[in-house]
């Protein structure tokens, strides 16, 4: 179980929190220096990659948040944002190198991003290395796909392989280790070959676990390695080098066996605070039984400060940089995590989840959303009625985050989940608010994730139960962008219209050059009444007129494929609505497009009308 699989851009957020600790690490000048250049140059998107990074907000402080915008502006936002915010470290003078681990594990979000910074021109100083398993990769799988776009993109990409050794090469390594019969050597050989298919880090294990079972050993009077070759032919050809790490943890003292599968349940990576609030105990007793898997070599710490953890330790300061390990290989991870039983797994994950969400304030919960809803969504089954309801909305608040991160596969994961859980209680009453969330988010996560046949009927069902003005507003909206986005621009046309209804508003499907005329000189009436004020229109509060008029301007971009007398309609008649009502966030869009509708002939055609009137 990798549970950053489920945390959207997890290699690439890790690579950057590193990058901010080594700015924040460099002193007064340094820190400065950086924060003037982020904000400088990040400019109106600082808010976007706070919600990315919440670390950088120790460089930069608390930013205002996002404007709301469209499934489809969210994305390219959201890529706008990342290609200036590496644009800041990526210069000629000071270039970039991202290096990723694992790629074989990456989430799709994670690969469209990559693709698109190797694709953009603009990024000219930058460097990625990324290392994978290619024998984790079939044909089909996501990073596959990914290479083969780049390829086909002609983007340079040099690939290093690092071959498994041969047989060949494993009898080299034996015989110049061991002091073996040639018979004796070519067992070892195939044995060996057999288990760890020729990955050297696990022969390494592998003769660790000879070692430790006295199968080979070092004679200190002749100076030179011998093997048991009896004990050896005893091991089973059809082990694997799972079972051997097995055996090794089997010879742990009991309270280190359960301390990391607690840790295990937290993935490849983990800190010492983590186990010590989940474990209930004190620090230098975790760090104790911590101790044993690291002589074993199981566990590696990530700095020094291990070494430091006594009974009487400063608790303030380790809560603030508590010592972080990792497990040697993801192998020894999985071999921990799978020795708990199923009911177990969920027992620690329940925990886990729990005590996240007790121990964070409200701001740590925001930010730490995806540990806190994976560790509960792993243990749901666990939960009483009433806390699957809760976590309904803890799935929400994900996926709307990893929407907002334009993470569309993780964004319907955490929305289905919510689907799920809402179960008999969908629509209800007591749970039209939190159902109506959860299946906008689903409708448009469905759409993002191009299964429109599924976003349509979600869509659908959310308008049969909606039941205000605003609400049913907001789903015809997205109706429109779904049928524009499929080219079905008669049927978004449609939607808009039927949305449009519903505050009265009766348009023609076919209005004539007269039909405009009338909206024209109505409109040119407002303007003449308002023409000397516009800068100082009031800001509209109103949020079912700000409603009316997104339904307008959604409305018009398809209609004008369909109908172009019907488009200029729309258009006068957005801007009556702003003359009467006030400034909005689209008002600028109508008096540009109200422009543009003079600029092409409007007046000229509306003079000859009136002539032949």
């Amino acid at each position: 179980m990798h549970l950053n699989k489920e945390i959207p851009y997890a290699p690439i957020i890790h690579a950057f929190q590193i990058l901010l600790r080594q700015i924040l690490s460099e002193g007064e000048a340094s820190t400065a220096k950086w924060r003037s250049r982020l904000i400088e140059e990040l400019d109106t998107y600082t808010a976007v990659i706070v919600n990315f990074i919440p670390e950088i907000k120790w460089l930069i402080g608390s930013q205002a948040e996002q404007s709301d915008l469209p499934p489809e502006g969210i994305h390219n936002r959201f890529r706008q944002a990342i290609r200036r915010f590496i644009g800041v470290f990526a210069k000629g003078d000071h270039p970039l190198v991202l290096f990723l681990d694992d790629l074989q594990w990456a989430d799709s979000a994670t690969l469209d991003l990559i693709h698109y910074l190797l694709i953009n021109p603009n990024n000219q100083h930058l460097l990625i290395i990324g290392a994978y398993r290619d024998n984790e990769i079939f044909v089909g799988h996501p990073f596959e796909a990914m290479l083969e776009r780049l390829k086909q993109e002609k983007v340079q990409i040099t690939k290093i392989p690092i071959h498994p050794l041969t047989k060949k090469h494993i009898k080299e390594w034996v015989s110049e280790t061991l002091s073996l019969t040639k018979m004796d050597t070519s067992y070892v050989e195939k044995l060996v070959y057999h288990i760890t298919q020729g990955n050297p880090f696990f022969i390494v294990q592998l003769f660790q676990s000879f070692h430790d079972e006295g199968v080979i050993g070092y004679h200190q009077d002749t100076a030179e390695w011998r093997i048991d070759t009896v004990a050896l032919k005893q091991i089973s050809m059809s082990d694997s080098i799972i079972d051997f790490i097995l055996k090794r943890m089997g010879k742990l003292p009991i309270h280190t066996i359960k301390i990391l599968q607690l840790a295990s349940c937290f993935g490849n990576q983990f800190d010492l605070k983590s186990l010590v609030t989940i474990s209930e105990k004190s620090y230098h007793e975790v760090a104790d039984n911590l101790w044993h898997g690291l002589e074993e070599g199981l566990v590696l710490p990530l700095d020094a400060s291990y070494k430091w953890i006594y009974p009487n330790e400063d608790i303030s300061l380790l809560d603030k940089h508590p010592p972080t390990y990792r497990f040697l290989h993801d192998k020894v991870q999985q071999a921990f995590y799978t020795s708990l039983s199923k009911t177990e797994r969920e027992a620690y994950h329940l925990m886990i989840g729990l005590q996240l969400l007790n121990n964070y304030t409200k701001k740590e919960r925001e930010a730490y959303i995806f540990d806190i809803v994976n560790h509960l969504n792993l243990s749901r089954n666990l939960l009483s009625r009433q806390k699957q309801l809760e976590l309904v909305e803890w799935n929400w608040k994900a996926g709307e985050k990893a929407k907002y991160r334009a993470a569309t596969d993780a964004a319907l994961h955490y929305f289905h989940i919510g689907y799920e859980l809402l179960s008999d209680v969908k629509w209800k009453e007591q749970y039209y608010a939190i159902t109506y969330k959860i299946m906008i988010g689903l409708g448009e996560a469905q759409y993002l994730n191009q299964q429109f046949d599924l976003a349509e009927n979600t869509l659908n069902e959310t308008l049969h139960y909606a039941t205000s003005i605003q609400d049913k507003l907001r789903i015809y909206d997205l109706k429109i962008t779904l049928y524009t986005h499929i080219h079905q621009v008669e049927k978004a046309t449609e939607a808009g219209l039927e949305g449009l209804q519903l505050i009265n508003w009766n348009f023609k499907r076919n209005p004539s050059k007269y039909d405009i005329t009338k909206e024209y000189l109505l409109t040119k009436l407002a303007l003449k009444r308002k023409e000397r004020h516009l800068l100082n229109l009031p800001e509209v509060a109103n949020k079912t007129v700000h409603s009316m008029m997104r339904t307008l301007i959604n409305t018009n971009a398809p209609t004008y494929h369909v109908n172009q007398n019907l488009a200029t309609i729309l258009m006068l008649r957005a801007l009556r609505l702003t003359l009467k009502h006030g400034d909005m966030d689209v008002t600028a869009l109508v008096y540009n497009n109200y422009a543009l509708m003079m600029s092409v002939g409007l007046t000229i055609m509306m003079q000859a009308t009136t002539l032949q009137i």
